[in-house]
């Protein structure tokens, strides 16, 4: 459900988009949720501090308790969250990495050394730059990428 209510509905199927229309007809809180998340994708669209204010008073007004509390973190630095709003840099691909590191460091945790997990780093960072193809050994065939370790 949370897919689907963030979901731009211009990408949603015609059997979503009628799922969500009845969902948010029998719930009037959805509905004002499911409003005010429109009105947070649109803040980062047009790149509007202005419109970040408006929706952090709309969201406030809202009622939905945890919309509140959220609004009051984004005020804790707000500086940061209008930096964010307005510039068009940020860090999401170097966030990418480290997440991916993570998760590789879980995965093995101890059970190989340095040049396994060197070869699983670039094969995830090499799988990220391109696109997926589909082969009958799968996308994470080591054959395939051979060359690049």
């Amino acid at each position: 459900m949370t897919r689907l209510l963030t979901t731009r509905p211009e990408r949603l199927g015609e059997d979503q988009q009628v799922f969500v229309k009845h969902l948010l007809e029998r719930c009037p809180e959805l509905r004002v949720f499911h409003g005010l998340i429109g009105a947070f994708r649109e803040v980062f669209d047009k790149k509007r501090a202005a419109l970040m204010d408006r929706w952090t008073t709309s969201a406030r007004q809202s009622g939905l308790a945890r919309l509140v509390r959220f609004t009051v973190s984004l005020q804790d630095d707000l500086d940061a969250v209008h930096t964010a709003v307005t510039l068009p840099c940020n860090s999401g691909v170097a966030e990418g990495r480290i997440t991916d590191l993570k998760m590789i460091r879980r995965q093995m945790a101890g059970r190989a050394g340095i040049p396994l997990l060197r070869k699983r780093v670039i094969l995830v960072a090499y799988s990220r730059r391109t696109p997926h193809r589909t082969t009958p050994d799968g996308p994470w065939a080591i054959n395939a990428h051979e060359n690049l370790v």
